[in-house]
């Protein structure tokens, strides 16, 4: 009968396979989306909910 070697179910955190530079580039694209929707929406809030209240009174008709 064989044992597992000592470090065979360490809890330590596994080596990602995804490179730094490109996890902090998604990263960084998320922000910058997020920061560009959070700006259109504080910048355009009220004409976007406008158009969006026509196009349902388009859609259902009214």
């Amino acid at each position: 009968m064989t044992t597992a070697p000592a470090n065979a179910h360490t809890t330590d955190r596994a080596a990602s396979r995804t490179p730094v530079a490109v996890r902090v580039s998604l990263a960084a694209v998320g922000a910058l989306l997020l920061g560009a929707a959070v700006y259109l929406w504080v910048e355009r809030g009220p004409a976007l909910l406008l158009d969006l209240a026509h196009m349902g009174a388009k859609f259902l008709c009214l």
